[in-house]
């Protein structure tokens, strides 16, 4: 059984080997990853994107630019890590809906 970006990068392989499209390589997609943030700090020269924007997804949320439990940032490079991402061609938008002490509900 795969699960995580293994399952995704087959099922996208799998998309882009179906389709007739002559351009495939060139079909974009904005991701959306709801988590814990991103760690801008450590992590954005990591990802691979064609964009990388951060946002709070609720006003009492924190700051979107750190990560306390670096969930967010580790599912971010899963999607387009340089090492380990599934895909470059996609526009990266990281919500933090965790509150400043990282707890979520």
């Amino acid at each position: 059984m795969q699960i995580g970006a293994d399952l995704a990068d087959n099922i996208v392989s799998e998309v882009l080997e179906n389709t007739d499209n002559p351009n495939k390589n060139d079909i974009v997609a904005t991701v959306a990853i709801v988590d814990s943030g991103f760690d801008e700090t450590h992590q954005s020269s990591g990802i691979n994107a064609l964009s990388l924007t951060l946002e709070k997804g609720h006003e009492s949320a924190g700051d979107s630019h750190i990560d306390p439990d670096g969930h967010g940032t580790a599912v971010s490079g899963m999607v387009s890590g340089q090492d380990i991402g599934v895909t470059k061609n996609v526009h990266l938008r990281v919500y933090r809906v965790t509150e400043p002490n990282a707890n979520g509900s």
